[in-house]
């Protein structure tokens, strides 16, 4: 299995975020800075929904179980509202790799939580009291049906209105090891409970870690699976998502496809992904258009890179995407503190392209750009080694 520590996960529009920034360029802006508990891994995971923001701490050293902490966007900037954490923690669960939001619901990610087996996963849903958010645990855990030790149900999460899907690379199907799945849960009319009883499991012959990153916006889902170099994607039938089959596979023109899916977006018709090992270490991130017929099986639309790009920089660790923007982090550019790269859509559509703008971390920052999330006129960027969010 890949080390999980380096692979922590998940929109602006384009005149909004590049009106930030002098021409094309790097630059280090003053962003509000947002600090954690230290040498907890706080911004390993980022997500944002109209106001609310949640940021993941799964800590990786000490026991510590691990948290997601809710801000909120207020006059004075954003502020603390909540913390969030599991009613049966247990050490080492890393509570917080994942985390998605949408609206008032707030899915968190545990890959290493023991269940029904060692390692098993659990996935907590949060709903928003009536009176605001506020400390509290889980809503509702949410597991999968065939659980399996090892499975890291959970490593990756996503939420699109009352949908949610989780991804479990290392799921064994067949009797073989690390094919891995991708659960989706529709929400009951009587709101989340706990289940394990998923509305529809998605398996592909001979997938290799499928679900190590997952995406999600209203009918379409994306699971990646980075040992085979493909991106599945799946499109939720009139009569729901427990009717919804494989509808094509995402692939790239080139050989060199080394952990294609490091990290998945989606937004509308537009789909990223994220492999931080292409071009001999350097990475890159596909860009994918649905075509004017719908999704079918395809290369990419456009290949995003980086104008300075050095080995070992990690370019596609994490990508986020909102109308014609797309964020790309570099958890070690050449700088060796991170980056994260931007890039606008030309008037004719992606094309293959190096950023329109790069930004630099403040000083003493590391991991800058491990994680990632834009939502039209906010930008959050996670430095999870320095246990630091910056907000744009």
């Amino acid at each position: 299995m890949r080390n999980m520590n380096r692979w922590r996960m998940a929109s602006l529009t384009t005149s909004a975020i590049l009106s930030l920034f002098v021409p094309r360029g790097a630059h280090c802006l003053t962003p509000q800075e947002l600090t954690g508990p230290t040498n907890l891994s706080f911004g390993a995971s980022v997500a944002l929904s109209g106001n609310t923001a949640v940021v993941g701490a799964p800590s990786y050293t000490g026991g510590y179980p691990g948290a997601a902490y809710v801000f909120t966007r207020t006059s004075r900037g954003w502020v603390q509202a909540a913390i969030l954490t599991p009613s049966d923690v247990q050490a080492y669960d890393e509570f917080g790799l994942s985390v998605s939001i949408s609206g008032d619901d707030v899915v968190v990610g545990a890959p290493r939580h023991m269940l029904a087996t060692y390692q098993q996963g659990v996935a907590y849903v949060f709903v928003k009291p009536p009176a605001g958010w506020s400390n509290m645990t889980e809503t509702a855990k949410l597991s999968a049906p065939d659980a399996q030790p090892v499975a890291y149900f959970g490593l990756s999460v996503a939420i699109s209105g009352n949908a949610i899907l989780v991804g479990s690379p290392e799921q064994t199907i067949d009797g073989m090891d690390d094919r891995g799945a991708a659960y989706i849960f529709v929400e009951p009319k009587a709101g989340w409970t706990t289940t394990s009883q998923s509305t529809n499991e998605f398996i592909v012959p001979n997938s290799s870690e499928l679900g190590w990153t997952v995406a999600l916006d209203a009918g379409t889902a994306v699971a990646s699976a980075p040992g085979n170099g493909v991106a599945f994607l799946y499109a939720k039938p009139p009569n729901g998502w427990s009717r919804a089959t494989l509808t094509a596979e995402l692939t790239t023109s080139t050989p060199d496809f080394q952990d294609f899916g490091a990290f998945t977006a989606i937004r509308g018709e537009t789909i990223c992904v994220g492999a931080m090992l292409a071009d001999n270490g350097i990475g890159a991130a596909y860009v994918y258009q649905e075509p004017s017929g719908g999704w079918q099986n395809m290369t990419q639309t456009a290949i995003l890179t980086p104008s300075d790009g050095v080995l070992v920089e990690e370019f596609g660790v994490s990508v986020s995407l909102s109308n014609s923007t797309i964020a790309v982090g570099a958890g070690y550019d050449d700088s060796g503190a991170g980056a994260v790269y931007l890039y606008s859509e030309p008037i004719d559509g992606w094309q293959n392209a190096t950023e329109n703008q790069k930004l630099l971390p403040p000083s003493g920052q590391h991991d800058f750009g491990h994680s990632v999330f834009l939502n039209y006129s906010t930008l959050f960027i996670g430095a999870d080694d320095s246990s630091d969010v910056f907000v744009y």
